[in-house]
């Protein structure tokens, strides 16, 4: 039997970088509680187990407003799972209690380079777990890529016949018709000069790497080849070339700004939403952080990442938080700092350090009441409130961590978080099974585990009957961290 005190405990970990360590994905749904008359823990009635295939890597929620008195906001549980090289992103249907996978588009692009991540604005949620993803009906919609590339070339021009006189300069984009999405132009012409000649586009690209995109945009110069683009016409997207006839008086609205349309980072696993912007954090360069336009009444508009809009920190960011309040909090390893944007529009956004010293190095460690927000600091739990950061936290705050209760990973690894009132410390509860009907046994006496008073020695039955260990739900094989010990064998 080993002991370890809980201030050295910093999660478990894929990678052997301790730096690198990532703290572990969650089950929204509380299917144990505490027992604080027994100090244990047992399962809540009526909890649901599912057999799982492959690795879990996210579990978030998608609220919608149902428009019911009675239910007002519903939400649906959304996990990641992977099977080998197959990613499933599966809803929890409550009525059959089975999982349903959503239909993933060409254009996704998943990966399991660190735990998923997820962010809602209004009914646009999204998945930062490689290429970031949305998703924006929970009952009928699939599952497609987040922001989209522009055109990878500029046309060719060609003139004919007759037509417009002038120098001229072109342009086109990508243009989902269904959600108002607009791609950045693609690279511009050369200054092309004709007389009295029809000038003919041709080149154009007839595929998007983005789902939903039918149309192309093409924009161009007045006669004098100066900016700005303005619109000539809109074709399918199908369509390989145009021939432009257009004289200056008839063109239209703007073209969108080079690179403002621009997607967000290529791979991402950590994405925050603040003042009504998506804040995804770039796991290529992790010391930046891109935000996106605001969102004002259409949300194509949080699917632009212009390179002008982001933040570059001296370390890598390990966690985004929103600070009820305040601004957006930004945490770096622990040593090295927390940093807050505040304000509330782009003039407006200023960077400065909240907390010196202060860090984490586990992102799904972050948790929020709308008051206090939680997280995992070197040294264990710690707060943030008004006054800064404080390791000490009168109730009902400190129950925060209610919210990551329940853990999984891989199917079979579960820790629990849970703050003892009677001995003002937290429990921490490590198990490792791959099976349901097992028991606690310690893997290298073969001994049922039993949970231990700290204070007394004496033994803690599992249930409120006095049974021992549970009939059902209590799966799990190792030991558990009552009170910062470790009890029932070695750490496995």
């Amino acid at each position: 039997m080993e002991s370890l005190q809980y201030s050295k405990f910093t999660g478990l970990d894929r990678s052997t970088d301790a730096i690198d360590a990532n703290q572990l994905s969650f089950l929204k749904c509380e299917n144990f509680i505490v027992n604080r008359v027994k100090h244990a823990l047992y399962s809540r009635g009526g909890s649901t187990g599912w057999a799982t295939v492959g690795d879990i890597w996210g579990i978030s929620g998608y609220a919608e407003d149902t428009g019911l008195a009675r239910v007002p906001v519903r939400e649906t549980i959304i996990r990641h799972r992977r099977t080998a090289a197959i990613t499933y992103l599966e809803k929890l249907d409550w009525v059959t209690s089975t999982w349903i996978a959503f239909s993933l588009g060409a254009s996704t692009n998943f990966d399991v380079g660190d735990t998923s991540h997820f962010a809602q604005i209004g009914e646009l949620f999204v998945i930062a777990a490689g290429r970031p993803t949305k998703l924006r009906d929970v009952v009928t919609g699939s599952v497609t890529r987040f922001g989209g590339p522009p055109p990878a070339a500029a046309p060719t021009l060609s003139n004919s016949g007759t037509g417009i006189t002038g120098t001229y300069r072109y342009v086109y984009t990508f243009v989902d018709q269904s959600s108002g999405w607009e791609s950045s132009p693609s690279p511009t012409t050369a200054l092309y000069t004709v007389s009295n000649k029809t000038i003919t586009l041709t080149g154009l690209e007839t595929s998007c790497a983005r789902e939903g995109v039918t149309l192309k945009r093409i924009y161009r110069t007045i006669e004098t080849g100066e900016d700005p683009f303005l619109f000539v016409a809109e074709i399918p997207l199908a369509t390989v070339s145009y021939a432009d006839t257009l004289d200056s008086l008839s063109l239209g609205a703007n073209a969108p700004l080079a690179l403002n349309h621009n997607p967000p980072p290529s791979t991402s696993y950590l994405i925050e939403s603040h003042e009504g912007r998506f804040w995804v954090v770039d796991a290529n360069d992790p010391t930046k952080l891109h935000f996106s336009e605001a969102f004002s009444g259409s949300y194509a508009e949080l699917e632009y990442f212009s390179p002008d809009r982001v933040f570059v920190f001296p370390k890598r960011i390990t966690g985004v938080a929103s600070r009820p309040g305040g601004g957006l909090l930004v945490f770096q390893p622990p040593g090295f700092g927390i940093h807050e944007i505040s304000g509330r529009t782009e003039s407006e956004f200023a960077v400065q350090v909240f907390v010196p010293k202060e860090g984490t190095n586990f992102k799904n460690s972050i948790a929020t009441d709308g008051e206090v927000i939680a997280f995992w600091a070197e040294d264990g739990p710690a707060f943030i409130t008004n006054s800064g950061v404080t390791r000490e936290i009168s109730f009902p705050q400190r129950e925060l961590l209610r919210d990551v209760l329940v853990r999984e990973y891989n199917g079979s690894i579960f820790v629990w978080t849970q703050y003892s009132n009677a001995h003002k410390q937290f429990i921490f509860h490590l198990s490792v099974s791959d099976s349901e009907a097992s028991g606690w046994i310690d893997p290298g006496a073969r001994f049922v585990v039993r949970w231990v008073n700290d204070t007394t020695g004496e033994l803690v039955n599992w249930s409120l009957d006095q049974g021992g260990l549970p009939s059902s739900g209590g799966s799990w094989y190792g030991g558990s961290w009552y009170l910062g010990t470790w009890y029932g064998g070695p750490w496995v």
